[in-house]
């Protein structure tokens, strides 16, 4: 670190004193700040191999603004690397492990500069780059060779091994096996030995090598079952079992002994579903066709969610098919064969032309990350404009709809006001109406100027009962608190004697001639009869009788009729008109009643 050179120190003792106080502090808490990052890298590096996760999560949560040198910031890219590949998250893109490529090309260990070759060649092999990724893995066995790093230099081996399979250079990818599995010998771990083993039988039995791939299988199979893996030696059991069906070097009866051996050794006596396919095979060959389709639907059943293995079975079960002589479903299962393997062939060049893409991709990433930090500030300002655009628009849209909000309150308050009024005019006029319906002489003038004046109130009630039917002035409460005074008018009998009063006196006694000639008329009917003489619109009698189906109105309509005695189309409008009429020119009664 510079620093210290950098102090321009003065003449005064006083000050240069206070300087070196200040420097040391400065010192002191660099000192504490590495001793933290020190620890950190020690827990992390213990606990990589038995407890990755554990280590992962430590790094995660270090405050890296702590690290102040770049080889502290090297260490902490490398170790989160690691972290990430032992939690089997992999990297595309080489922004974690940068600080430490750019640190250990000159900087470190040769155990420090194979760790990130390794690590960074696995980035590259993740992205597609297979010959950047293959120089890098050499560059790693170098190193890690001469770091004594035994397992690192096996792990480098195998991803050789692994790209010269993708890439069908069998021979190189054997050899590499080779050398991964002498350094696992080398460490005693007789685990990933099985592993390189059982790789190199599966390339030789992709080559047709038969005696080789049998071998390699039987020393895989010895050392999982010596180790104590049924599952992995169950696999070997399975591979074995292909490879001398492919080979036909095997009859089916010795082959059906092996296999119930092992099941019996491996998988407490069950069939795994993987050997499906084998018995379906065994009993393809033995000609024993109903077992054969037995275990083929088996088999397509487990292999529902992988097209490469469910194709090979589709094929089988066209052979099955075929050989019994049932052509029809044979053609059906080479017909979903064939259409199943055309999308596979689809799927793998859409694969490919993504990964090409995804390499095109990256490169592209690395220029226009440049040009991206360079429009970064650009981009901050233009947001930053944008946004208080935005907000003084949003401010202004709210505050006119306050307004807005403001002046519609006000003009309810005023409705309401209004409709309060209007209610307690009625009541007023309601209680005065019967104060002096008790105390006057129907016959006076009193009563002439009384009847005229509640028509006139009983007019402007109606007018009030179609403004809030129609919600002209919205006003809820108003509207609520009506219908149940309406509920409460219709269950009181007398509730509009008032209104059959007034009915009678204007229209020369209609009401005591309908209660004479019409006994069967009830009050609750009169009542309905005389809103109707008196002008109150459908609606209006619907509101006050609480009706909200409209049909129960119809009806109480038609019961009404049929008291009445009205024929046909017959409409009561035009029946209490006419019966005012007659009753108005002194005629007969009995004359108003309809032909």
């Amino acid at each position: 670190m510079r620093g210290h050179a950098d102090f321009i120190i003065p003449k005064k003792p006083m000050q240069k004193s206070t300087i070196l106080v200040l420097a040391a502090a400065v010192l002191l808490a660099c000192s504490q700040t590495s001793r933290t990052a020190r620890t950190l890298f020690r827990s992390a590096e213990s606990l990589m191999e038995t407890a990755p996760g554990s280590a992962l999560e430590l790094l995660e949560n270090f405050d890296t603004h702590q690290l102040h040198s770049r080889a502290a910031r090297a260490r902490y890219a490398l170790l989160y690397s690691r972290a990430l590949d032992r939690n089997y998250i992999d990297l595309t893109t080489d922004s974690v492990l940068a600080p430490a490529v750019a640190y250990y090309a000159n900087h470190g260990s040769d155990r420090d500069k194979a760790f990130t070759r390794y690590y960074l060649g696995r980035i590259y092999d993740n992205a597609g780059y297979t010959g950047q990724a293959a120089r890098l893995m050499l560059e790693t066995a170098e190193y890690a060779e001469r770091a004594g790093e035994t397992k690192l230099l096996g792990m480098a081996y195998n991803c050789r091994a692994n790209q010269y399979y993708s890439q069908y250079s069998f021979d190189e990818a054997i050899r590499m096996y080779d050398k991964a599995d002498s350094c696992c010998r080398i460490l005693g771990n007789l685990f990933n030995s099985a592993l390189m083993i059982k790789a190199k039988a599966k390339i030789h039995s992709l080559m047709k090598d038969y005696d080789a791939a049998g071998n390699y299988y039987k020393q895989a199979l010895q050392l999982f079952d010596s180790l104590g893996h049924p599952s992995q030696a169950a696999h070997q059991v399975s591979c074995m079992a292909f490879l001398a069906l492919d080979s036909k070097r095997a009859d089916s009866d010795s082959l059906k002994r092996f296999l119930n051996t092992s099941y019996a050794r491996y998988t407490a006596g069950t069939i795994p579903k993987m050997d499906y396919v084998i018995w379906t095979q065994i009993y393809l060959k033995d000609n024993k066709l109903d077992s054969a389709r037995y275990f083929g639907n088996l088999a397509l059943e487990y292999t529902r969610n992988s097209p490469d293995r469910r194709c090979g079975v589709l094929a089988l079960m066209s052979q099955v098919e075929e050989q019994a002589g049932n052509y029809r479903q044979a053609n059906q299962y080479s017909k979903k064969h064939r259409i199943l393997l055309d999308s596979i062939t689809v799927a793998e060049k859409k694969h490919l032309i993504q990964q090409v893409e995804k390499r095109y991709q990256n490169q592209q990433l690395m220029h226009e990350n440049e040009l991206l930090h360079l429009h970064n500030q650009m981009l901050f300002w233009i947001g930053a404009l944008v946004f208080a655009t935005l907000t003084f628009a949003f401010v202004v849209i709210l505050r006119h709809r306050r307004r807005v909000i403001r002046r519609k309150s006000a003009e309810i308050e005023r409705h309401r006001q209004l409709i309060v009024q209007l209610n307690d005019d009625y009541a007023n006029l309601k209680e005065q109406y019967e104060q002096l319906s008790s105390s006057i002489d129907g016959s006076s003038e009193e009563e002439a100027n009384l009847l005229l004046a509640l028509e006139n109130r009983l007019s402007s009630i109606q007018r009030l009962l179609d403004m809030a039917y129609t919600g002209e002035c919205k006003p809820q409460a108003f509207y609520k608190a009506f219908k149940e005074q309406a509920a409460i008018m219709n269950s009181d009998e007398r509730a509009f004697s008032d209104l059959q009063y007034l009915v009678n006196k204007r229209s020369y006694g209609i009401i005591d001639y309908l209660r004479k000639t019409y006994p069967a008329l009830t009050n609750s009917e009169i009542d309905m009869l005389s809103m109707i003489l008196f002008g109150f619109s459908f609606d209006c009698i619907r509101l006050i009788y609480n009706h909200d189906n409209v049909d129960s109105l119809y009806s109480r309509r038609t019961k009404i009729r049929e008291k009445l005695r009205l024929p046909p189309r017959f409409r009561i409008e035009r029946f209490l008109e006419e019966l005012v009429e007659q009753l108005k020119s002194g005629k007969t009664p009995d004359s108003a009643l309809p032909a």
